[in-house]
This record gives structure tokens, C-alpha cells and sequence, in this order.
């Protein structure tokens, strides 16, 4: 998946940091755990914070790199014992 902010929010580095977070705390779209975790590293050292969900953030892109992986090799055994069964022909 590999999270590149700058790709996905380009129009993130054009606002500060304080209106960004009024509009995550208020947005309705915004989920409640996303809510829930900025109000919690709201009160604790902001570069310990920062650390921390890089942490996370990694961590959860490297889980959805496996899942999408083993995904795809998934269907591509199906795909393989489909074309068996029909004697080579997919």
C-alpha cells in the first residue's frame, strides 16, 4: 500500500495544523477511533505522538500489504485448480 501523505492529501500541506484538526474532531465522516486517537495524542508530548502513529501507521500498512498478498495468492490457486479441473483451460 505504501501511505505517502503528500499523494493522497496533497492539499493537506496548504492548511495549518489546528484547522486540520477542528475539521477531523467535527467532520462526521471522520471515524470515531480516528477521533478518539488524535483527542488522546492531543495530550501527550506532540513529537512522541507523531513518533507513534508513524509507528502505527506503519504497521498497519505492512498488515495491509500481507492481506492484500495473500489475497491475491488465493485467487491465484483458485485460478490454478479452476484450469486444472477443466483440464488446462482457464
Amino acid at each position: 500500500m505504501s501511505l505517502t501523505l503528500s499523494e493522497h492529501f496533497p492539499h493537506l500541506n496548504s492548511i495549518s495544523a489546528s484547522y486540520l484538526i477542528t475539521r477531523l474532531q467535527t467532520d462526521p465522516c471522520v471515524s470515531h477511533w480516528l477521533k478518539d486517537a488524535l483527542q488522546s495524542a492531543l495530550d501527550r508530548d506532540p513529537v512522541d505522538a507523531a513518533k507513534d502513529s508513524l509507528l502505527l501507521a506503519y504497521a498497519l500498512d505492512r498488515l495491509c500489504d500481507g492481506v492484500v498478498n495473500e489475497k491475491v495468492t488465493s485467487a491465484r490457486v483458485i485460478k490454478g485448480l479452476v484450469a486444472h479441473t477443466r483440464g488446462g483451460q482457464s
